[in-house]
């Protein structure tokens, strides 16, 4: 068995490389730019009022006599006068300066009399609530580097740019495929010995809250052929294939035999940790492969320690990756020397909390937790203070 570092080098340093594919930018949103982005134009790309009100010459303002205001000019107008000395135009906001004018007035500062405008003088200054060209972004600036995740702010701004597609790593396509005798899907009858299956549940939840496509298989019997048979078809259409359950040693875990019939080299398997010590990690050609362990909380937590970190480095989300946090031990815990425990807690208050009901055939305390602590295999005993790692789920 290798420890839980030794094993993250090793999948870390196997990892397939990331697939550039081009997309609409209003479908980008949480994907990670594969392409340095320049900007094409100036933004703005011409001077425009910042609000609604009049344009005018500043110096005919400080005469203090009315202007006539002769135009009005509103957002979208192309063909533009050119004001006189003494003129105003009325203007709204995001429409173009006219020539002759270098000031905007907002309304409530002006009084009107049919065409004749005064202005409070003492309250305006020159080049007021006009919104320069390139103020905001100057053509050729680099406006959007390789790496940088795609938010909603940055599409926005991207799409202010006059930019409709973007290239991107691709997120990979995971298929899940669940075995064992004993599964019911939910909705079913239970009969005696069965029990519902909830881990491919678990895991879609997980991988569409990330915007991961992905494929849920049929449950399959626990028998070597059929075992052998689904993961073949699963491998043809996946980046990513976790296959629940089957891993261990048992007289019906299957799963491990019709990986090696199949061609697919292992990583690692077995890992000095709990849950999960059974987690098998492997490759063929382009493709991983992740065997994890059948029961669901065993699978969840080896989900959020590795399979989860792989997908994010793919999609070239490195910097966003785990990034483990040292927070106080709200009371004390022991455990076994020699295995990192990775255990539900609850984080409040600046302590965290390790939750009961930690047997990984339990799902309750997960549902319950907002992070894993991570017990180092090195320790056994820690006390009230301790500053643990704590590992966030969202």
């Amino acid at each position: 068995m290798i420890s839980v570092q030794e094993a993250k080098e090793i999948l870390f340093k196997h990892l397939p490389e990331p697939k550039i594919i081009t997309v609409k930018l209003e479908d980008a949103v949480g994907l990670v730019l594969a392409e340095d982005l320049a900007a094409p134009l100036d933004v703005p790309s011409f001077d425009n009022s910042a609000m609604d009100g009049y344009a005018f010459s500043f110096e005919d303002c400080q005469n203090r006599l009315p202007m006539v205001v002769k135009y009005t000019i509103p957002a979208g107008t192309v063909d533009l006068p050119e004001l006189q000395s003494g003129e105003a135009a009325r203007i709204f906001t995001g429409a173009p300066i006219p020539k002759g004018c270098d000031t905007v007035v907002m309304q409530e500062l002006t009084s009107r009399k049919d065409d004749f405008l005064s202005i409070e003088a003492d309250t305006v200054k020159k080049g007021d609530h006009i919104r320069k060209q390139a103020s905001q972004t100057s053509m050729g600036d680099q406006v959007a580097q390789v790496g940088w995740l795609l938010k909603p702010a940055m599409i926005g701004f991207l799409a202010g740019l006059g930019f409709d597609r973007v290239s991107v790593f691709r997120p990979p396509n995971v298929t899940i495929l669940t075995s064992g005798k004993e599964l019911v899907s939910p909705g079913n009858p239970l009969g005696f010995g069965q029990v519902y299956e909830s881990s491919s549940y678990t895991l879609k939840a997980a991988l569409r809250e990330m915007g991961i496509p992905v494929t849920s298989m049929p449950i399959v019997e626990d028998d070597l052929v059929r075992i052998q048979e689904s993961i073949e078809t699963a491998l043809g259409n996946s980046d990513i294939l976790l296959v629940t359950g089957g891993i261990s040693v048992g007289d019906f875990d299957f799963v491990n035999q019709a990986f090696k019939n199949l061609g697919v080299e292992q990583l690692f398997y077995k890992i000095r940790q709990k849950p999960g010590k059974p987690l098998f990690a492997g490759k063929r050609e382009n493709q991983l492969v992740f065997g994890l362990p059948g029961n669901p909380g065993s699978t969840l937590t080896c989900f959020y320690q590795y399979v989860k970190p792989s997908i994010l480095k793919i999609m070239g989300k490195e910097a966003a990756g785990e990034k483990p946090q040292l927070v106080s031990l709200e009371g004390d815990f022991q455990k076994r020397l020699g295995l990192t425990h990775f255990v539900k807690g609850l984080v409040s208050n600046q302590e965290v909390k390790v939750l009961s009901d930690q047997e990984s055939y339990k799902m309750n305390a997960f549902a319950q937790s907002n992070c894993l602590i991570e017990f180092e295999e090195t320790k056994e005993m820690f006390v009230k203070g301790d500053l643990v790692r704590v590992h966030f789920l969202d």
